[in-house]
């Protein structure tokens, strides 16, 4: 009697975002919310109008860091793994600080500083990439022509009185649609060029590396041609 061998391929349960609504934030006040998901091996990313001030950890899912603006903040999450992927959308309300700082007791030195790191490394691992586009920097998502190349930035946006140093970037790796990709050319600075015509339609584009010895993984941006 003839035999035949089969492989089979078991594939992790499809994710299904279960969080329908997410917490106020605060001007100047810490926040963290992790965004419930049904499935394994999951990676979160975003896209619209999201909140100044918070990141998105596309390991866990947790919505973290301190908001800078208030306003209402429209933004789709999606969660992806090997079986398919889900999304939802949501909308966050950042509400003015609580604080009152215009008190006689209070006085300028006694204030709280709010500064951005030009990076997050160490226990958090993450760092902001940007697509660098007609000379404004673009998070998140992005549309361009069809065909041109596209340069893109990781870390921090620093502020004007940031004197402190950039850190070393180095062992930069470029993803596109979590593939590693060959042929992006990546400068000593940790900016680096996907060359024209290599990917269209839709597709994402993230990045890993070490800042200072230190490993780190940026945030993913949707581009659209």
């Amino acid at each position: 009697m003839a035999t035949k061998r089969y492989t089979l391929k078991v594939l992790p349960e499809k994710p299904r975002i279960t969080t329908t609504v997410l917490p106020d934030g605060e001007v100047n006040a810490y926040y963290s919310f992790f965004v419930d998901a049904d499935g394994e091996d999951m990676k979160f990313t975003k896209s619209g109008k999201f909140p100044k001030g918070l990141k998105l950890d596309k390991n866990t899912g947790e919505i973290y860091g301190t908001p800078t603006k208030a306003g209402t903040y429209t933004f789709t999450l999606k969660a992806k793994n090997k079986a398919g992927k889900d999304a939802a959308e949501f909308t966050m309300t950042i509400n003015e600080s609580s604080e009152d700082y215009t008190t006689d007791i209070l006085t300028s030195s006694s204030l709280p500083t709010v500064k951005a790191a030009t990076h997050e490394i160490g226990s958090v691992k993450i760092a902001e990439l940007y697509l660098l586009k007609d000379g404004a920097e673009i998070s998140d998502s992005a549309e361009v022509s069809a065909g041109m190349p596209l340069t893109f930035r990781a870390g921090e946006l620093p502020e004007e009185d940031d004197t402190e140093p950039q850190p070393v970037i180095s062992g930069m790796r470029v993803f596109v649609n979590d593939e590693e990709l060959d042929g992006a050319e990546i400068a000593p600075d940790g900016t680096f060029t996907i060359p024209g015509g290599t990917v269209d339609g839709t597709f994402t584009v993230y990045a890993s590396g070490f800042a200072d010895g230190e490993e780190f993984e940026t945030t993913e941006i949707e581009i659209h041609t």
